[in-house]
């Protein structure tokens, strides 16, 4: 949330229901500048699992393995959970 700090705080009660943390980032439009942020980390992360992916099928690796090798250790995460099996399908 960006903007009147004192409004932010009025309403943290309500915001916190509908997730899990909220931030006060300050001016306003500051939020959609956070959420551009987020979106480019994603849509990078994304290409590079699915370029990893094409790789990885090129050299003959299983497409499975690569995701539960994927999913231990510092490079799990939800979305490549989520999105992992329709993309090797």
């Amino acid at each position: 949330t960006s903007g009147d700090k004192e409004l932010y705080e009025k309403v943290l009660p309500a915001l916190s229901v509908m997730g899990k943390r909220s931030f006060f980032l300050g001016k306003p439009g500051a939020g959609a500048e956070m959420k551009l942020v987020v979106n480019a980390v994603m849509g990078i992360m994304m290409a590079g699992f699915a370029e990893g992916l094409a790789l990885g099928q090129k050299l003959g690796l299983s497409q499975q393995d690569i995701l539960d090798v994927l999913d231990l250790g510092a490079m799990a995460n939800p979305m490549f959970r989520l999105k992992g099996p329709s993309m090797i399908e």
